[in-house]
């Protein structure tokens, strides 16, 4: 016989009373949302905690769900793992209960949790801006990454089971539900595997896959979508080279253990949350923003820089030469008399008489590859630093080298002002381009409103289904 309760009907489930709510859109049932394996109810206790009552339809109401509870109990303390903590209507520990419901055989009683699902959001009910992308993924990503450093696995991740808590400000929350297929190795493998959606299995793996590897395939995807959509290509524009990059391993892999790791997700978020926040305000004028170029931020772009510390490495070392001898020689006389020591006094070489420089150069790169701008100099600008200290080093030492003991003070002082000046430069050029908005810029343009009906996000409840 299936379950009708009605609102204000009540079941008793380990000496507590229990009563189904009433649905706020149809007072005349009860609150109740259906999934393709299962229907929840939500339940009200006596001090007004909420519960969720999931119940299946008969093929899946399957034995080996007692034994859930207890390999899950150890997460049920994670973020966003709140319904783990989950108790299991069991025919031999309930039976009057099961005979009078026959419906509720080995049905699940746990957590009530708020939040509208990512296939709710994504279908239009929520209008996001880029700063709530930005924390929605990462709040999802986190819950992932402890998952996987645990080695268990949601193993049926899709839209229909992450929900997700988005106030217009404040922190993200996120909360995985369908559990029931989750892969835990103390358990058995659930036969069939449960795959609610196959556009989320890995296509070249059979959808029977129960490892912990499995959510990559299907977080990967669904972060791509949270972020922007799940193309490639805008997510590069949108959010940067190396997210764009984790996207692309995920569309050129052949089983989900060879998709990036959660871990590699959430360092690649974090330097985008780190850019989205260092990032100026928008301007406020509609034409200051049209005559502005997207440039990905502020500061010197690259190309300036390298061929502004060029010159400067260049004039560093000849103005020293000026300054020593112009007052003797004429300018042009003596920079011909220095190329005549460059290069027709080999018997100088000295290796003793280049240590110093060597070792100047190097604790130089320590210091700079050291330096911290507001968002650290990233990868790719400690090597533009690094190659730019190896020319500076370079400019001063070879004269030295060559030149004489004259000459070699004149490359030593050289040496320090061109590597001061690329120092400078590096640390007032703009980042490579980063994550930012649909706009290709690293900051939203605006906020964007939502329709009034959803003006408070996430007062829609939902359960684990």
């Amino acid at each position: 016989m299936a379950l009708r309760p009605n609102p204000g009907d009540q079941i008793e489930i380990d000496q507590a009373v229990l009563t189904f709510c009433a649905d706020p859109e149809n007072p005349q049932q009860a609150l109740s949302r259906f999934g393709s394996q299962s229907i929840v109810y939500q339940l009200a206790d006596s001090k007004g905690g909420r519960h969720a009552l999931k119940v299946f339809t008969f093929a899946f109401r399957l034995p080996a769900y007692e034994l859930q509870p207890k390999a899950m109990a150890p997460y049920a303390g994670l973020e966003g793992m709140e319904t783990c903590k989950r108790r299991v209507i069991v025919p031999a520990d309930h039976p009057e209960l099961v005979i009078y419901h026959p419906a509720l055989r080995y049905a699940v009683l746990m957590p009530w949790v708020q939040g509208q699902t990512w296939e709710e959001i994504s279908a239009g009910k929520l209008t996001l801006t880029s700063e709530q992308r930005l924390k929605a993924a990462r709040a999802l990503v986190e819950v992932l990454v402890e998952l996987e450093r645990r080695g268990v696995a949601h193993a049926n991740l899709n839209p229909s089971n992450v929900l997700f808590e988005l106030p217009l400000s404040g922190p993200v929350k996120v909360h995985l539900v369908d559990l029931e297929g989750m892969y835990i190795p103390t358990l058995p493998k659930p036969d069939p595997v449960l795959v609610d959606d196959a556009r989320y299995a890995h296509p070249a793996v059979d959808t029977g896959l129960w490892d912990p590897t499995v959510d990559r395939y299907a977080g990967g995807l669904l972060l791509a979508e949270i972020l922007v959509s799940k193309n490639g290509d805008e997510l590069s524009k949108v959010w940067g080279e190396e997210i764009g990059g984790l996207f692309e391993r995920i569309m050129q892999s052949r089983s989900p253990a060879e998709c990036p790791t959660f871990a590699e997700w959430l360092e690649a978020i974090e330097r985008a949350a780190e850019c989205f926040e260092e990032a100026p305000a928008p301007a406020n004028s509609a034409a200051e923003k049209t005559s502005e170029k997207p440039s990905g931020g502020s500061g010197i772009p690259w190309q300036v820089v390298s061929q502004t510390a060029a010159v400067v490495a260049l004039i560093s070392w000849l103005l020293p030469l000026a300054w020593d001898y112009g007052f003797r020689t004429s300018w042009i006389g003596q920079y011909i008399l220095f190329l005549q020591v460059m290069f027709y006094s080999g018997e100088n070489l000295s290796f003793t008489r280049s240590i110093p420089p060597i070792l100047g150069a190097i604790t130089l790169i320590v210091l700079i590859l050291a330096l911290k701008t507001p968002g650290g100099l990233r990868r790719g600008r400690r090597v533009r630093a690094a190659l730019g200290s190896a020319g500076a080093l370079l400019s001063g030492w070879f004269p030295g080298l060559v030149g004489g003991p004259d000459l070699y003070g004149i490359g030593a002082w050289s040496m320090i002002l061109s590597f001061c000046a690329f120092t400078l430069a590096t640390l007032m050029m703009k980042p490579s381009p980063q994550p930012g908005p649909e706009t290709g810029a690293v900051r939203p343009a605006e906020a964007v409103t939502q329709p009034e009906e959803e003006a408070e996000v996430g007062k829609e409840l939902h359960l684990e289904g």
